[in-house]
């Protein structure tokens, strides 16, 4: 939100989306998947397409610059409306993006994580905030009798953009049918159920109409017209109406422009890139630290289960048909017995675990042979 190279937002945005992707997979619900997999399908469709058309229009504008993509539906009609089309799929109902992140959203709410929650829904308002800025720079048309440089274009590059947004404007209108056909199915076999609660197919279908009628009307628009254009008012005097500059209240030529606040001293690159590696490390730095916290409690268990499988390979246990976990049972509770009381265990003749177990053994095997004559008695 704090810059108006289109790349570079592009850039910060793949990253940002990313990032909930990974999300949901750590949360790794049936809903959470479901989310994670859209996630990725729109995106990379919706991207692919908006980097070729800051490309193509890098090239006939001269600047990557958002505020440098005044008049573009003069200057370059059909990729304005590509352009418009793929930021629509990233962030606009009823397109796929927005329907995912909302599965996301509700996916991170039920898993009850506060914080979370809170970090998505300010990430979530700054990203409403930078596409809408880079859709209203687009949309704003205001006659000023610029060239038509589209005509310049390559075939190849027209190519690969319609391929982009045939495939990312394909899935929104196919969202039920990707969902109920593939994901879905998937995530049933790999969680057994768990898919009940997402979005249902009735809803779906209204979505994949509403994105049809939308991307219909943006590309068969001309935008042509016989009426006569007026030239902009500009509250003043006007001096060029092609320059739009006029003569202000103070008798001063001023120029009207249409700039959004950046904030660059508040949010800038370089100061914002220095917060995040330093929450970055310290999350880092927090997450390892309770990663060696947790592997140095659960090492007497680790060990222990060692000992314990090692003890069973070859044991009476195992030829006795007895699971390694009913053993470990037996294995845990009596090893602690025995390293409590080794010295009276040594006095019955039993000078290690193993022994120990072999004689617990006997009696398990005496009482299920009881246990199994006085059912067949009965």
């Amino acid at each position: 939100i704090n810059m108006s190279n289109a790349k570079r937002v592009l850039a910060y945005s793949t990253i940002s989306n990313l990032g909930l992707i990974t999300l949901c997979a750590g949360i790794g619900s049936a809903a959470a998947i479901w989310a994670a997999i859209f996630l990725l399908v729109f995106h990379a469709a919706a991207k692919s397409l908006l980097f070729l058309c800051v490309g193509t229009a890098e090239h006939h504008v001269g600047s990557r610059d958002i505020e440098s993509f005044d008049q573009l539906f003069e200057k370059m009609p059909m990729l304005a409306r590509l352009m418009a089309l793929g930021i629509l799929v990233m962030f606009v109902a009823p397109f796929g993006m927005l329907i995912s992140k909302w599965a996301a959203f509700q996916a991170i709410i039920t898993s009850g994580n506060v914080v979370l929650i809170l970090i998505l829904a300010f990430g979530s308002a700054a990203t409403f905030m930078f596409w809408a800025k880079w859709l209203g720079k687009i949309l704003s048309i205001a006659h000023a009798g610029d060239e038509n440089v589209e005509l310049s274009v390559y075939r190849s590059e027209w190519a690969s953009m319609g391929l982009m947004t045939v495939l990312a404007l394909g899935m929104c209108i196919g969202f039920p049918l990707i969902s109920g056909s593939v994901v879905v199915p998937y995530l049933d076999a790999a969680f057994g159920t768990g898919t009940e609660g997402l979005i249902t197919d009735g809803n779906m279908w209204i979505m994949a109409v509403l994105s049809f009628a939308v991307a219909l009307i943006f590309l068969c628009f001309k935008g042509g017209t016989k009426k006569r254009v007026m030239p902009v008012y500009m509250a003043g005097a006007g001096i060029d109406f092609d320059q739009r500059t006029y003569l202000n209240s103070f008798g001063a030529e001023a120029k009207a422009s249409q700039r959004n606040w950046y904030m660059e001293d508040v949010f800038g690159e370089k100061k914002m890139t220095l917060i995040g590696l330093a929450i970055s490390l310290t999350l880092l730095a927090g997450g390892f630290g309770y990663a060696i916290d947790s592997a140095a409690q659960n090492k007497d268990n680790i060990q222990s289960t060692a000992a314990a499988q090692a003890s069973y390979q070859g044991s009476a246990w195992q030829e006795g048909g007895v699971s390694f976990e009913q053993f470990l049972n037996y294995y845990s509770y009596y090893g602690a017995a025995y390293d409590q009381y080794a010295e009276e265990y040594a006095q019955m003749g039993i000078n290690s675990r193993e022994e120990l177990m072999d004689a617990l053994y006997q009696q398990y095997a005496m009482y299920s042979y009881y246990d199994t004559s006085v059912e067949g008695e009965e």
